[in-house]
């Protein structure tokens, strides 16, 4: 018995899907959205610790400055995703009671 070859929609043979999937994408805070609360939800339901600090903040710190602070310039603490950890499930995007995070595609963050 003869084997034919396995065919899509419209009689075109099917090509190994691994060699064309698209990355998935990473996410990203929108800085000009986030809330930068101590126990953001964001960063409760990360399932690979991917939301970590703005680079060059401690934890410890109070993430967030007074309304006074921030229009006389003072920095402000924050939340960004490392994207060597970010799986692309996007479940951080669900959660995120401010719609700050956004999907971007791999290697353009």
């Amino acid at each position: 018995m003869a084997t034919t070859p396995d065919h899509g929609a419209g009689g075109q043979e099917l090509q190994d899907t691994a060699e064309h999937e698209t990355p998935r994408p990473v996410a990203y805070i929108e800085s000009s959205e986030c809330d930068r609360a101590p126990n953001c939800p964001v960063r409760q339901i990360c399932p690979r610790d991917a939301i970590i600090p703005l680079e060059g903040q401690d934890t410890e710190e109070e993430p967030r400055k007074s309304l006074f602070g921030l229009l006389k310039g003072q920095p402000s603490h924050g939340w960004q995703v490392d994207s060597d950890r970010c799986s692309g499930c996007l479940l951080c995007a669900q959660y995120c009671p401010h719609d700050a995070v956004v999907a971007k595609a791999r290697g353009a963050v």
